[in-house]
C-alpha cells in the first residue's frame, strides 16, 4: 500500500480536524504542519488536535522550512481571505502559488473550486504554474463542490432528461471554536442591526462561491451557463439565550442564516443552492433550519435524495473525510488545475 505524505497548513477548528485523521489513516502520513499563531507553534500536533501518541510533527510558522520537507500534498486551510476582505483572493492565492512553487500538489478548502468563471485570471494562473511545477491543485469542501455538485451530477446519470437541479444544506456550527469565523464571518451572536451591516460582505463571499457551483454543474451537464444569478439572505433571531464555546446569543440575536443562489434560464430558476448555518438547533424552535442535506432533481424522472444519519450534524468532519480522501485522487492526476469533473470521484481510504 503506498502511503502518501502530506503537510497540514492552517490548524483552525478545520485543520485541527483534518491533522488529527490523517494522523490516524494508514495511507497518509502526517509530515508538516503550518500555523501563525503563536500559540500553536513550537507544539506537537498531538497536543493540539487531542492525539494520545506523539507525532514527531512539530508546529511552525516558517512556511518556507516546511515545504522543503519532502512531501506530496498540502492540505490548505488557512482562512479564507475573500469572507474578510471584499474581493480580495490575493492571500489565499499567494499562499497556494507558494506551495505549488515547492513542488507540492494542494488541495484547498478556500474557494478555486471551479474558478474559471469567477476569475479567469487566476485560474489560468494556477493552472500554469502548477504544470510548471508538475504538481496539481484542487479546491473541493463538502459544498460547494461534493454534495452540491458531485453528488447530485452523478444523479442525474439515472435519468433522460433533467430541466432543473436544488441543492439544500444545513450545517450545525455549534463547534466553530473561531470566533473571527463564527462571529465575526457567519454573524452568530450579532444583533440583527450588527448583523445587516456586516453581512453583505459574507454574502457576496458565498454568492461567489456558489456562482462556482452553478457554472460547475452546467458544465457537468453539458449546458449553457445561467444568464442570470441572484441571490439572497434570511436570519433568524434566537427565541431564548444559546451559548457554544465562543459564541453567547442573547435573544433576539441572530442564531441561523439562510443564502440562496439561484441561476437562471430565461427568467426561470434552474440552478439553485441553498445553505444555512445554525447553532444549538436542538435549542432553536421547531420550524428553525436543522441539520440536513437534500438534493432535488426535475425532469424525467425526477428524483431527490435526503441525508440522514450523522452526516449533516458533523460539518467539521465531513469537510475533513473529503480532502483526506482526495489525496491519492489529487497526488495521481495530471499536472495543473483540476475540477471534480476532470478526476476519479474519491473513495474512504484506509
Amino acid at each position: 500500500m503506498k502511503k502518501y505524505r502530506v503537510i497540514q497548513m492552517g490548524l483552525g477548528a478545520v485543520g485541527r480536524r483534518s491533522a488529527k485523521l490523517i494522523a490516524e489513516k494508514e495511507s497518509v502520513e502526517l509530515v508538516g504542519a503550518i500555523d501563525i499563531d503563536e500559540q500553536l507553534v513550537g507544539r506537537d500536533v498531538s497536543d493540539v488536535v487531542g492525539l494520545n501518541d506523539r507525532t514527531g510533527v512539530t508546529i511552525s510558522n516558517n512556511i518556507d522550512e516546511v515545504l522543503s520537507t519532502p512531501a506530496d500534498l498540502v492540505l490548505h486551510m488557512t482562512p479564507t481571505s475573500m469572507a474578510y476582505d471584499d474581493d480580495n483572493w490575493q492571500g489565499n492565492l499567494d499562499e497556494i502559488i507558494r506551495c505549488l512553487q515547492a513542488g507540492k500538489n494542494v488541495i484547498t478548502l478556500t474557494g478555486f473550486n471551479y474558478p474559471y468563471i469567477r476569475s479567469p485570471e487566476q485560474a489560468s494562473l494556477l493552472d500554469k504554474v502548477a504544470k510548471e511545477n508538475n504538481v496539481t491543485i484542487h479546491g473541493t469542501g463538502v459544498n460547494p463542490t461534493y454534495i452540491s455538485e458531485l453528488l447530485p451530477l452523478a444523479l442525474t446519470g439515472s435519468m433522460q432528461r433533467v430541466d432543473g437541479l436544488r441543492f439544500s444544506r444545513t450545517a450545525d456550527h455549534s463547534e466553530y471554536d473561531s470566533v473571527k469565523i463564527a462571529r465575526d464571518m457567519l454573524g452568530y451572536g450579532l444583533s440583527l442591526e450588527e448583523f445587516d451591516l456586516m453581512i453583505g460582505r459574507f454574502k457576496k463571499f458565498m454568492h461567489f462561491y456558489f456562482l462556482e457551483s452553478i457554472h460547475a454543474v452546467a458544465a457537468g451537464l453539458d449546458w449553457e451557463p445561467p444568464d442570470d444569478i441572484k441571490s439572497t439572505i434570511t436570519r433568524y433571531p434566537a427565541k431564548t439565550a444559546l451559548k457554544t464555546s465562543v459564541i453567547d446569543c442573547p435573544p433576539g440575536h441572530v442564531c441561523a442564516l439562510t443564502i440562496s443562489v439561484e441561476g437562471f434560464r430565461d427568467g426561470t430558476p434552474v440552478i439553485t443552492m441553498e445553505w444555512t448555518g445554525v447553532i444549538c438547533p436542538n435549542e432553536c424552535p421547531s420550524d428553525y433550519p436543522k441539520p440536513g442535506e437534500s438534493i432535488w432533481i426535475d425532469g424525467e424522472p425526477s428524483t431527490g435524495v435526503e441525508f440522514t444519519g450523522k452526516h449533516p450534524h458533523d460539518a467539521l468532519g465531513v469537510s475533513v473525510a473529503i480532502t483526506t480522501n482526495y489525496v491519492p485522487v489529487v497526488v495521481e492526476a495530471e499536472p495543473g488545475l483540476k475540477w471534480f469533473g476532470e478526476m476519479p470521484t474519491p473513495v474512504c481510504i484506509k
